[in-house]
């Protein structure tokens, strides 16, 4: 894919992600339809994040962009050709702080994966009918409260502003 290709990725999860804020900020939904809406949110954040790191590594002029799937394999492919530029080294800083808002996102994205066991829900329902998973685990209760949810995209969304205006001076 050419840089543009990620550039018009990137814009389009940003996109995604502004309509899932703009509905859970009107606050009209509630249950598992506010679950849906937070889940949505947390993976196109996710998605978001993993396009804008093939988005530098491309703009970098990088082999194998597509490779790119997380801090540690954007800073390998930048290695290679013996980069090492300030928007790396950025989100490698946010991945090492275990409670940075970053890992935070990828802890949530991660969570999504997990079986909830048989029993008791998180509302308190018979899960053996619908498992839901309840994606606050292994974060703190006030994890995926709106103003947090909403907080990661402001950030990751200021973040890629910023990173393109370091690119284009590169």
């Amino acid at each position: 894919m050419t840089s543009t290709g990620y550039l018009s990725k990137v814009n389009q999860k940003l996109l995604y992600a502004r309509v899932l804020v703009e509905r859970i900020r009107a606050g009209e939904e509630s249950g598992h339809r506010r679950d849906m809406l937070v889940e949505a949110l947390v993976f196109q954040l996710y998605l978001l994040h993993r396009f804008h790191l093939q988005e530098i590594a491309a703009a970098y002029e990088c082999p194998g962009c597509e490779q790119v799937v997380d801090g540690a394999s954007l800073s390998l492919v930048l290695n290679e050709i013996g980069k090492e530029p300030a928007e790396a080294r950025e989100i490698l800083a946010l991945l090492e702080q275990g409670d940075s808002w970053l890992s935070l996102l990828i802890g949530a994205f991660n969570a999504c994966f997990r079986i909830q066991a048989p029993g008791k829900g998180t509302r308190g329902h018979d899960t053996l009918a619908i498992t839901a998973t309840d994606i606050t685990e292994n974060l703190s209760a006030p994890a995926l409260e709106d103003e947090t949810i909403i907080g990661w995209f402001d950030a990751l969304e200021e973040l890629v502003e910023r990173h393109r205006e370091l690119m284009v001076e590169f």
